[in-house]
């Protein structure tokens, strides 16, 4: 263990950048966002999932003979209440949620907002009788895709108003990707990781627990470029992004860095051309730290196949710990890049696949 004072294994950790080798699973392209809804259907012929949550006999009867009588089959199945449906959602997914605003344990827009609180990524249709404006738009600034009114309700409005409201949700979703992941590989862009590390440093403020910040560059990737061209570039790109995530996902690694509640806390990026970050929290010791960058270094350290081709590109990593190393993301970043800088220089005069000694590591702070 060690603790804030700490002296060797921090001095060890800080500097550890090491030269490490490329990627080995084979992606080729972007993984597309999905929602629960576009995840729900097996093909675009199979009925369309839709939950019913309305305590009244009477408008629940309508709301079943107009999406039973509409062009588009659909399965259908009503709860009467909120917590009902959130327990429903969990065990299965739906396309759509049709909802009403006077539930027992739910009642007007605040309901909308409940319900999206516990289930993400379905679209929602209210149907109410309140022709009320302002709650109309209450209810979809809290994130209802359209309000219906009951009066004058039939099958055609109710069953082109849900598929509306799940093309909306699959445009918004791919509009959410394109501005928060990288398109090349699939990865956490600048912004999106500049947000994880500001919340993450919140959370580890309050918590009093401690994060680290990785920064990797591969070495000489512009020999690539020029010698193989830009597709083949790109194509070790989503190759090294590939093996990031694979080997924060090994169970070794993820069992230090998964949070009291279970969920895994660690976040990898591109931050633009061959630079990639990888935030981890909860991290108990520079020990687990230790850990996940030799399982990078056992994960990139072998030949990349692009075609008929071979590359072994190297990589140099750089670490900052907060707090021993700053209390904000610019800070860490810059001594994370930093130790990176100095990792080339140590590598570049001796073996590229050797850990550096403590005392190379050392002068390699910031």
């Amino acid at each position: 263990m060690l603790d804030h004072n700490g002296t060797r294994l921090r001095q060890v950790l800080r500097a550890l950048q090491t030269r490490i080798g490329g990627p080995r699973d084979a992606t080729a392209s972007t993984p597309a966002p999905t929602t629960s809804s576009s995840r729900a259907r097996a093909s675009d012929d199979s009925p369309l999932r839709v939950l019913v949550i309305e305590d009244n006999p009477a408008d629940a009867l309508l709301l079943g003979k107009c999406l039973s009588h509409g062009s588009v089959p659909m399965d259908v199945e009503h709860v009467i209440r909120l917590r009902d449906a959130v327990a429903a959602c969990a065990g299965k997914h739906f396309d759509a949620i049709v909802l009403g605003l006077g539930l027992p344990d739910a009642r007007g827009p605040e309901a909308v907002s409940e319900l999206q609180a516990a289930v993400e990524g379905v679209p929602i249709v209210v149907v109410s009788g309140d022709p009320d404006e302002a709650v109309a738009l209450g209810a979809m600034r809290r994130g209802a895709q359209d309000y219906l009114l009951k009066e004058g309700l039939d099958a055609n409005l109710l069953g082109r108003s849900i598929q509306y409201a799940i093309e909306r949700l699959r445009h918004g979703a791919a509009l959410q990707h394109l501005a928060h992941f990288d398109d090349l590989t699939g990865l956490a862009n600048r912004p999106l990781f500049f947000d994880r590390v500001a919340h993450a440093l919140e959370r580890a403020r309050r918590d009093q627990t401690r994060l680290a910040l990785l920064f990797l560059d591969l070495d000489d990737f512009k020999t690539i470029n020029d010698s193989h061209g830009h597709a083949a570039g790109d194509r070790v790109l989503q190759l090294v992004a590939r093996r990031i995530e694979g080997a924060l996902r090994q169970s070794d690694t993820v069992a230090v860095i998964r949070d009291s509640s279970g969920a895994d806390r660690h976040t990898a990026a591109r931050l633009g051309g061959d630079e990639f970050a990888i935030l981890l929290e909860n991290v108990a010791d520079t020990d687990s730290v230790v850990t996940i960058v030799e399982r990078l270094h056992a994960t990139l350290r072998e030949p990349v196949s692009v075609g008929q081709r071979v590359f072994v590109p190297t990589t140099s990593i750089g670490v900052a710990l907060y707090p021993d190393d700053g209390s904000t993301c610019e800070k860490l970043l810059a001594c994370a890049d930093t130790a990176m800088y100095r990792a080339k220089e140590f590598t570049h005069a001796s073996d590229p696949r050797a850990l550096a000694p403590s005392d190379a590591l050392l002068r390699a702070r910031s």
